[in-house]
């Protein structure tokens, strides 16, 4: 665990330069909140990252987190709260400032160009935020926030099954944070609002 938050805080810090460009900081704090094992492949590891109060400007923060499996290489990266009134969703504005900045940009328009777009599904409804992980014949677990529950696609997005509901019963959530799967295909919920992690079997037809 210790290797996993100095790990977290090495890949927070080289986001620092973004953030101060993007909200205007002046300087990036990054502290450990919590951190925790998840099932017996990974690492939980949620950092705050602020702008401490300086004169008349008020501190701000937000909440990072990071998921490492058990050799250090990082699975899962997002942002769990955003500073008030700031957030980096929204898509970059052209550059308008130096030529050389001009060509960096466009530099990784191109590099980005290089992927294939292959598929997308799903459409809008209840869910605020979604995790996923996926098994290794290549079904993709969701773990659907706003409605409490974990649903099963194919790799091509064609629907397989889904469990959970709102409660603190076995196989009920409570403000869920993420979901993970073993090498024997166990899949591992975090439901932080029952305090627990919760383990289910492979699905057997």
């Amino acid at each position: 665990m210790p290797q996993a938050i100095l790990l977290a805080r090495r890949q927070a810090r080289e986001n620092d330069e973004r953030y101060k460009e993007r909200f205007g900081w002046g300087e990036v704090v990054w502290t450990e909140l919590r951190s925790e094992t998840i099932g017996e492949d990974y690492y939980r590891v949620v950092l705050q990252f602020s702008r401490p109060q300086r004169g008349i400007l008020e501190a701000q923060t937000g909440e990072e987190e990071f998921l490492f499996d058990l050799t250090g290489i990082l699975q899962d990266r997002q942002v769990l709260l955003w500073p008030e009134g700031l957030q980096m969703g929204e898509p970059e504005r052209p550059p308008q400032t130096s030529g050389e900045e001009h060509e960096v940009a466009q530099a990784v328009t191109e590099k980005v160009r290089e992927f294939e777009f292959l598929r997308q599904w799903g459409l809008e409804g209840d869910g605020l935020r979604i995790r996923i992980a996926v098994d290794e014949v290549g079904n993709v677990y969701v773990l659907d926030f706003g409605n409490c529950q974990v649903q099963v696609f194919d790799g091509m997005g064609r629907y397989l099954r889904q469990w959970g509901t709102e409660g603190t019963g076995d196989g009920q959530f409570r403000d869920v944070a993420g979901i993970a799967l073993d090498r024997t295909g166990n899949v591992y919920v975090l439901d932080t609002g029952n305090q627990r992690v919760q383990v289910f079997a492979p699905f057997k037809p």
